[in-house]
């Protein structure tokens, strides 16, 4: 729906206003169909009324497609993988989720689920054999090392152990240790 917002706002964007200065086209002798081709745009402006009345509205449909996009490339998620049971499991900055393969949200851990660790960014994970999950952070880090960059959490949250960097170092995946 990004693209397609986005696809919306480029057919507008990409005509040819030239020529409907004042609203009442110009006197100007511009032959706007050559104009067209040289500057690029695909179309032009037929109506110099319709023109000047959208002055404003391409900028922001082109700012909302935008917007848009950034707000889908905020909701990201980090890492994933399938678990044996069918279900997956997501990491996307404020939680990791475990969905079902329809959709539904069966579990979940969020930052605010530990808040002695100061999470935030949560992005790789590993689930170990005893069903716990290992979590990383990304930049997370704080100088005086007062934000968990690393922890094993078990399935009813409980934390079993967390590390700490000093510094702003991250950890994007987690690797299975044997």
């Amino acid at each position: 729906s990004d693209m397609q917002m986005l696809l919306a706002a480029w057919e507008v964007a990409n005509r040819n206003p030239l020529g409907t200065a004042a609203g009442y086209g110009s006197s100007a002798p511009l032959d706007r169909k050559l104009t067209t081709k040289l500057l690029g745009f695909a179309d032009l402006d037929y109506n110099s009324v319709y023109a000047q009345m959208s002055r404003g509205k391409t900028e922001r449909m082109i700012a909302m497609a935008l917007s848009c996009i950034a707000e889908t490339v905020g909701r990201l998620a980090f890492d994933c993988f399938r678990r044996a049971n069918g279900n997956t499991l997501v990491s996307h900055l404020d939680a990791v989720s475990e969905y079902t393969p329809s959709h539904e949200l069966v579990w979940q851990f969020r930052c605010e689920d530990a808040p002695g660790l100061k999470l935030a960014n949560l992005c790789g994970i590993q689930e170990l054999p005893n069903g716990n999950l290992v979590v990383g952070t990304y930049a997370n880090g704080l100088p005086d090392a007062s934000r968990a960059t690393a922890f094993e959490t078990t399935r009813d949250k409980k934390i079993v152990w967390s590390w700490s960097s000093s510094g702003d170092r991250s950890m994007m995946t987690c690797w299975k240790l044997k």
